[in-house]
């Protein structure tokens, strides 16, 4: 899926839940704000666990787009969703495509405060934050 076309969606309050397959450290430095998270997830599935799948809950009636860095995991992850009767669809251009085309990530502070940036090139690094004192935690996205 192209951000642009995940955009709209989002924006036309279309439901659909966010998977996040990056390697927790990426999580941590910045994500799409309320998108699901599985500690190991991206591990497992790189190594081919692919039965690591099993074990996430996601709902079976809303499409699931899944980011990952680039857009090259989330590619394979869709994939093995789509053949559990998913409809998952991957990110095209994973994260580095979205800091182009949507200027919200949330970063999690030390005390679980939150920091919502508008980055102007792609990278944890280009955040420009501006503290917000939402709960953090892992849950569906709702906009």
């Amino acid at each position: 899926m192209r951000v642009e076309t995940l955009r709209s969606l989002l924006e036309q309050g279309h439901p659909i839940t966010i998977l996040d397959v990056r390697p927790e450290p990426e999580r941590q430095d910045w994500a799409i704000p309320n998108s699901l998270f599985f500690p190991g997830l991206y591990e497992a599935v790189n190594q081919g666990n692919e039965q690591a799948l099993d074990a996430v809950a996601l709902p079976t009636d809303q499409l699931i787009v899944v980011v990952c860095g680039a857009g090259k995991t989330s590619q394979r992850v869709a994939a093995l969703l789509r053949a559990r009767g998913y409809q998952a669809e991957s990110l095209e251009g994973g994260m580095r495509a979205w800091s182009f085309a949507w200027s919200v990530a949330r970063t999690v502070l030390a005390g679980g405060a939150q920091r919502r940036s508008a980055p102007p090139c792609t990278g944890a690094g280009a955040l420009a934050p501006a503290v917000a004192g939402a709960p953090s935690g892992n849950s569906r996205l709702s906009w």
